[in-house]
Formats: structure tokens, sequence, C-alpha cells
């Protein structure tokens, strides 16, 4: 199984086809795929969603979906991880619906941090906040990337004054070798 880069609309295609419960997603940072013979996951990174957490130093792995083989979701949360941290990133998280064991990311190394309440983000002054996908009770899941930074997050969230959350402007590095325009990571180049 290798890593390649998707297109946005790739995996958005991808999502509307396989996912559960959720629809494709508006906008993101990257999205990549799982590949064997054929694309068997997807995992579209993007900027946290709610708006407290530093969309700067936080990325959030926004959907993430398979065809259901075997390790695919805990290499796809691997990558991203990988990614992100090459791009600069303090921290990653997802959230999974609380039904959900949460398996693949324990795999990976990722720690459960909280259960979000759920519910409708529309409120009388803003509106306009999707409705098509569950509002049930989340978990929130999440990996610190950068060791020396971890004391100085609270609650599994930066720790930073907001004049100081400025775009990092890191440009994407591999961390692997690319062939014919795809990307593969060695198994040894996980997060550490």
């Amino acid at each position: 199984m290798k890593i390649i880069p998707l297109t946005l609309k790739e995996a958005n295609e991808y999502i509307r086809l396989y996912h559960r419960h959720h629809k494709p997603v508006v906008g993101h940072r990257f999205s990549v795929g799982a590949k064997t013979e054929e694309i068997v996951g997807i995992a579209v990174v993007g900027r946290p969603v709610a708006r407290e957490i530093p969309q700067y130093e936080v990325a959030e792995v926004t959907r993430l979906c398979t065809v259901g083989d075997k390790n695919v979701c805990s290499f796809l949360y691997a990558a991203c991880a990988r990614i992100c941290k090459e791009m600069g990133f303090r921290k990653i998280q997802t959230y999974i619906l609380s039904t959900e064991p949460g398996t693949s990311l324990k795999a990976c190394g990722w720690r459960f941090e909280c259960e979000t309440e759920g519910g409708n983000w529309n409120h009388s002054w803003r509106k306009g906040r999707r409705e098509d996908q569950p509002m049930c009770r989340k978990q929130r899941w999440g990996r610190v990337l950068s060791a020396e930074e971890d004391s100085s997050l609270k609650d599994g969230i930066p720790a930073r004054p907001a004049e100081l959350m400025k775009s990092p402007g890191v440009v994407m590095s591999t961390a692997g070798t690319v062939a014919n325009g795809e990307y593969s990571f060695s198994p040894d180049s996980h997060v550490k």
C-alpha cells in the first residue's frame, strides 16, 4: 500500500461513493489516498472546524473513508500525521462518532482527548451551517507532532496568543519518494 496525492474533487467523489454518514467537504489543505491496485481509502485534511482551535497550528482530518480493507484507516491517519509534521503543524486532530471505538487511531499513536456535545451550530445571529450530517456527540482524538511543544498544550489545544498565530508558510515535503507523480512513504518514517 502507498500514499498518493488527491485533488479535492477526487477525494469528494470517493466520499460521495463510500462514506457511511458524511457528505463531501467544501475545502481542504490536502487530500491523500491509500492505493494498492486501486484506491482503497482517502483522507482529507483541513483547518479545524471549531473556531477556538488555532488553524495555523492544528490540522484536522475532516474526512477519512475506506472500502473496509484491513489497516487502511491507521495507514491514512499515520500518513496525515507525518505530512502535517513536515508542514510545520504542532498537532493533528479528528472527530469520530461517539459510537465508534477509535481502534485505528489507537493503532497509530493518537489519543482520546474529549467527547463533544454535538448538536446544531446554527444560532439566531449565525445561520447557514450544514445540517445534513450527524449532529450527535463525537469524540475528539489527537496527536502532538512536536515533542518539545507538548508542555505548552492545555487540554490538547496549543496555548498561544492569537497575535502569534501566523501561517507557517511551509512548503510541504514528501518525507518519502516520488515516482510517476505518486508519493510513497517508507514504513519507518512514522511520526515519533
